[in-house]
């Protein structure tokens, strides 16, 4: 059980600190230029250091004339639950799952010499579900970082530019060293943590239209994968990267709609979904291989030989091909050893030519010749 009371000094030495970080831009007003007066920016409020991941994963936030990070913030988490003041966010009521539901990630236990573990996160604890400064850790409290780069101002001095993107953090050691990999005063980083706001973007645009988009399975799978990653904070920037581009594709392939073309060869998208297999579009029946490419030529689907042109278009009736000629039924499937009115096609489906078929003859041209 934490005993704030044998903490009293420590938290009010972190409380000067964390305070300074966060509100020096109220004493010294910063210089910025003129701020747009309307646009969007993407926020999200994190509590990846205590293993309990997103409070309110990324979203778009539309901005007016007068709007700051904390009137930003308080329209997400709703302003019953920000408990400070504008320039200083002390804790968020509702953001703590609870001390059983608290892991501290390897990384800060290594960071920190094993002063902050599990263990003492536990130990310290929290009174309250409000996730605040000094719970769980004498050196936590909430930062926020705009486009990538930590913030020493308060948050009621940032002033909105469309695109922006807001991430709210916990910080269990350092200052914010868990969350930045910088050592205050240190100009070189003691671990290695990417920027993430490319993914964080693309995960707001998912939740913009959360519905239709999470309920197509390649935008899940990668948007859960997103999560995953995000959450681990160390993740390295190649699996970040490769993370982004898979979000990005699966949503980008939501938007697709008819024909496409692509590396891969001809796609047809309906609802934002890539057709597979047969496929009827406007009367015409084309065939998708697994990957959602068109085939053209010769196509074996369950045991049966198909034939599409070189539009991908299936073919019926007699075909040539390779100076051969086949006949194709109604459904596309090619016939083989059988007569076909004064024709006969062979068991490989080739027109048989010159030649007697259980005493029949077939001329050169392949038509049967009675009386032979």
């Amino acid at each position: 059980m934490k005993q704030k009371k044998q903490h009293i000094s420590g938290k009010i030495f972190s409380l000067i600190l964390v305070m300074f970080l966060m509100i020096i831009g109220i004493a010294f007003p910063i210089k910025a230029q003129a701020a747009e007066k309307t646009g969007h920016v993407v926020i999200s409020v994190e509590r990846f250091t205590i293993g309990q991941g997103y409070i309110y994963e990324p979203v778009f936030v539309p901005f007016e004339e007068g709007d700051n990070a904390a009137t930003l913030l308080k329209k997400v988490i709703g302003k019953e639950n920000f408990v400070g003041q504008d320039s200083y966010l002390e804790a968020i009521v509702g953001g703590d799952l609870g001390t059983d539901k608290v892991v501290v990630p390897e990384y800060i236990e290594k960071l920190s010499n094993g002063m902050v573990t599990t263990e003492t996160a536990k130990e310290y604890g929290n009174d309250d579900d409000a996730l605040g400064e000094f719970d769980y850790s004498n050196l936590s409290g909430w930062m926020y970082h705009v486009n990538g780069e930590e913030v020493g101002y308060g948050i009621s001095a940032y002033e909105p530019k469309d695109g922006d993107v807001l991430r709210f953090q916990f910080t269990m050691y350092g200052y914010g060293t868990d969350l930045t990999g910088y050592e205050w005063g240190n100009p070189e980083p003691v671990i290695d943590i990417c920027n993430k706001d490319e993914i964080t973007k693309l995960m707001a645009e998912v939740n913009a239209d959360r519905e239709k988009l999470m309920a197509v399975p390649e935008v899940k799978a990668a948007y859960d994968e997103a999560v995953q990653l995000i959450s681990a904070v160390i993740t390295p920037k190649e699996e970040i990267d490769l993370a982004t581009a898979k979000l990005r594709e699966a949503v980008e392939n939501v938007k697709k709609e008819g024909w496409q073309e692509t590396a891969e060869g001809w796609q047809y998208y309906e609802n934002g979904k890539k057709a597979v297999g047969w496929k009827l579009i406007s009367g015409t029946w084309y065939y998708f291989n697994e990957d959602g490419a068109m085939e053209t030529g010769w196509v074996l689907v369950g045991n049966h030989w198909y034939y599409m042109n070189s539009d991908g278009a299936m073919e019926t009736g007699w075909v040539s091909v390779e100076n051969n000629w086949y006949y194709l039924h109604g459904d596309g499937s090619m016939a083989t050893s059988q007569w076909i009115g004064d024709y006969y096609v062979k068991s490989d489906g080739s027109m048989a030519t010159d030649q007697w078929i259980d005493g029949y003859y077939v001329d050169a041209s392949g038509k049967w010749v009675r009386n032979a």
